[in-house]
């Protein structure tokens, strides 16, 4: 057997007979020398890969034989990596132009590493995928000597980790995955005598995911499927549970084997061998403790419940899967989902009432009952589609599974007709109604956990959190992880941080549901989360699924604001790096590929501000200020874009997972560096503070003396010192009217006192300012709080 490597790596001396039949002759691979041109080399040190890793990698993919369909399955999901510019074309997002996929793929040996690691990584952690590719490794009985450590076969798994999640491989998962599944539950059934509310399952749940297999275990079953691809072995037998899944699908999809799968007791659920033929693997259901038994070769595959020799969170030790969108809410809440939908007055009495309050926070209406007044400093989603008819159009056709509920568009349009004050009386009603009608252990202390109020809370956010969405595929598609679903149906776990709902003082679930609605959900996150980053936050957890534990390792800087992470081969980013906006429907995006962060070919975990870059320079150059007290609305005449030059600067962390990514913003006068992290939290958070609707009644009086800054830009540093045209005046109006000096502006001050004008005017805007100083304290100086009007 030749050993295939890719073009820009050969032997430059021994032999390449040290591989024969699948094993490998230790004594003439030592002696043999590689040559690596510059740019593959390169480009597997800023990858982090060693090039003994990566010649380890095309040794273990050298176990299988790829098939034909397994070779044209992978020649389309690597024809065209996804990639992104960004930041002016300094930072790449997706598969880079230098990522070690683009060198691997130019060879079926390079392309059968990908096919092995990305596989892997789809439906198991990437840690978990490495602990694999090791075990392999140990199992075949390979020196220790020249064995990669975790470490670098994780950097492996990463560099290829994503690459097939827009291909038929994750179909093929998602409908061996509902199978086994139904099966499991009807074993269960039997064996634990189950609630009954599980017993008449329509449509198997994929959600609550089950305990994987050990790496150890998976690592067996694979050597044992590459030893029939080869022809070595006749057929062999998995006895199992859900990680059969993933080892039918790597043997129909990618190594081309006949598979069936069948109950313990003989039932066939489905296979692939044509005219009722034996299979070459056969896949027993029947273990719901996750132990996989290999026929003819004596493993025992224990789970890590079992095993213990790894260090991994409970997350990591799920199998996961992901979802179509068009049957995901039925994939992941089954039953509980069916139940829910039988109810559409309630359910959409709820939705729509969420889109009015919604539609009344955005667009800042008058409002007697004092619901917008007390929201709307919260507020920060101002696309079209988070509120309103384009929130309810986007749940038809985000979750096309809601359609089949009868009357259900008709409550939610209902709903949107009536007043603020109320939608508040329907929303708490509509909750109390799903309260009654649930059964789970939340709000009745039921046998099971799956809350339909905490359903349909999560048919809201998913459906808030992909307004603001952008994928950056093809089709614009991408199916979600069924783990990440699950997390947006709790409100009180995970994203939020749960309250203890057994305590004695604890609220009724619905007064839970209102109150948290009221304080959380008019935000799109935590109370004490910056929330553009807990957008960004819930749009990665939607995709990668990992939970809680992940965002430790992401924040582990609160004060440094965040502007893209890549978490299992997805990249989440903010419309920041790619363009600079003073409008906040624009920079609140989040867009969303396949892929890594890029720079200078080595790869991110994440972008963070450069706030080591201060703006000092700001400080010492800028034209003095100059405010006067007016009492009158003055003319805030527009002005033209300011000459300046925008260039993107970068950084990398010590210890080289972090980038940090500023804009440099020079003008005849002054460098100002702009963070787009802080820039987007500042926007999202000052906009949409001020109710006016250009009418006549608003007049040119203004609610409270105000100082106009009719130059320069460091006010802050201005009020700090006690001056005798500051006394008294807690409100800055601002003239500068054109992008860049907004920009300037908002990247200097804490964006609790900050207003963002729109359309609105100016004496409207001095109301809001009233409306917020009441809240804020005040002794009568200079140095009281002071808000701003840009």
């Amino acid at each position: 057997m030749a050993l295939s490597v890719p073009g820009p790596v050969s032997l430059a001396s021994g032999s390449s007979s040290f591989l024969q039949q699948g094993s490998v002759d230790w004594v003439s691979f030592a002696k043999t020398v590689w040559t690596v041109n510059a740019e593959v080399f390169g480009r597997l040190a800023t990858s982090g890969v060693q090039p003994n890793t990566f010649v380890a990698g095309i040794l273990l993919a050298e176990q299988y034989q790829l098939s034909t369909n397994g070779r044209r399955h992978m020649e389309d999901a690597l024809a065209n990596p996804p990639v992104q510019e960004v930041l002016m074309g300094i930072v790449y997002m997706g598969f880079g132009i230098k990522s070690l996929v683009r060198t691997l793929r130019e060879t079926i040996g390079g392309t059968k590493v990908i096919a092995l690691c990305c596989c892997l990584a789809e439906t198991h952690t990437e840690k978990t995928a490495a602990y694999v590719l090791t075990d392999m490794w140990r199992k075949l009985g390979w020196p220790e000597e020249h064995e990669p450590d975790h470490l670098q076969f994780l950097a492996l798994v990463k560099c290829c980790s994503g690459i097939i999640i827009r291909s038929t491989f994750v179909e093929t998962v998602q409908q061996l995955h509902i199978l086994i599944k139904e099966a499991l539950v009807d074993i269960d059934n039997m064996n634990r005598r189950l609630p009954s509310y599980l017993l008449d399952l329509s449509i198997p749940r994929i959600g609550r995911s089950l305990s994987a297999a050990s790496s150890a275990g998976l690592a067996a079953a694979l050597l044992g499927l590459f030893e029939v691809s080869r022809g070595e072995l006749d057929h062999m037998t998995v006895n199992g549970g859900i990680d059969c899944a993933f080892i039918a699908a790597l043997a129909e999809w990618l190594l081309g084997l006949t598979v069936r799968i069948e109950t313990i007791d003989g039932v066939e659920i489905r296979s692939n061998a044509p005219n009722h033929q034996p299979a070459q693997v056969t896949i027993l259901i029947g273990h719901v403790d996750n132990s996989l038994t290999i026929s003819g070769r004596f493993f025992e595959l224990k789970s890590y419940d079992e095993v213990f020799d790894r260090v991994l969170s409970h997350q990591e030790k799920h199998f996961m899967t992901r979802v179509p969108w068009d049957s995901c809410l039925s994939n992941v809440f089954g039953a509980a989902f069916n139940r829910l939908i039988t109810a559409p007055k309630p359910l959409g009495r709820y939705l729509g009432s969420a889109a009015r309050l919604y539609a009344g926070l955005a667009l800042g209406e008058e409002d007697p009952s004092g619901f917008i007044t007390d929201h709307r400093f919260s507020y920060v989603n101002f696309t079209r589609e988070s509120y309103g008819a384009g929130l309810v159009n986007l749940i038809f056709d985000l979750l096309p599974e809601l359609r089949q509920s009868k009357h259900l568009r008709l409550h939610m349009e209902e709903a949107l007709q009536e007043s603020i004050e109320d939608t508040v009386i329907n929303l708490e009603q509509s909750l109390e109604d799903l309260v009654q009608l649930c059964g789970c252990h939340y709000c009745h202390e039921g046998d099971t956990n799956d809350c339909l109020t905490g359903i349909a809370y999560a048919i809201l956010s998913l459906a808030r959190t992909m307004s603001s969405v952008i994928v950056e595929t093809e089709d614009s598609k991408l199916p979600p992880s069924a783990e990440g679903l699950e997390f947006f149906a709790h409100p009180g776990r995970g994203v939020y941080g749960r309250r203890d709902w057994e305590a004695d003082n604890s609220p009724s679930s619905s007064q839970w549901y209102a109150d948290h609605f009221f304080h959380s959900m008019l935000i799109l996150g935590g109370s004490d989360v910056d929330e553009y980053e807990s957008l960004l936050y819930k749009v990665s957890l939607l995709y990668h699924g990992l939970g809680v534990p992940e965002r430790d390792a992401l924040y582990s800087r609160e004060e440094t604001p965040v502007s893209a992470i890549a978490v299992r081969g997805i990249c989440c980013y903010l419309a920041g790096l790619r363009s600079l906006s003073s409008k906040a429907e624009h920079m609140a995006k989040v867009h969303v590929i396949p892929g890594r962060i890029y720079h200078k070919g080595r790869e991110y975990s994440s972008i963070e501000d450069c706030v080591d870059m201060a703006n000092d320079d700001l400080r010492r150059i800028c034209p003095e200020v100059q405010v006067e007290t007016i009492l009158t609305a003055p003319v805030m005449p527009i002005r033209p874009p300011s000459p300046c030059d925008i260039v993107p600067v970068a950084a990398t962390s010590g210890d080289g997972r972090v980038l940090y990514c500023s804009y440099r913003i020079k003008d005849p006068s002054l460098t100002v560096y702009i963070h787009p992290g802080k820039l987007t939290r500042n926007l999202s958070l000052g906009t949409g503070r001020i109710t006016c609707h250009r009418g006549k009644q608003c007049g040119n009086q203004l609610a409270l003396p105000c100082m106009l800054v009719r130059a320069g830009v460091d006010v802050f540093s201005f009020l700090m010192k006690p001056r005798p045209e500051a006394h008294g005046n807690r409100c800055c109006l601002w003239t500068l009217r054109d992008e860049v000096t907004r920009w300037y502006a908002m990247v200097l001050d804490n964006p609790r006192y900050l207003f963002v004008r729109r359309h609105e005017c100016i004496p409207c805007a001095t109301k809001a300012c009233v409306d917020y100083l009441k809240f804020l304290p005040s002794d009568g100086n200079a140095f009281s709080p002071t808000v701003h009007v840009i």
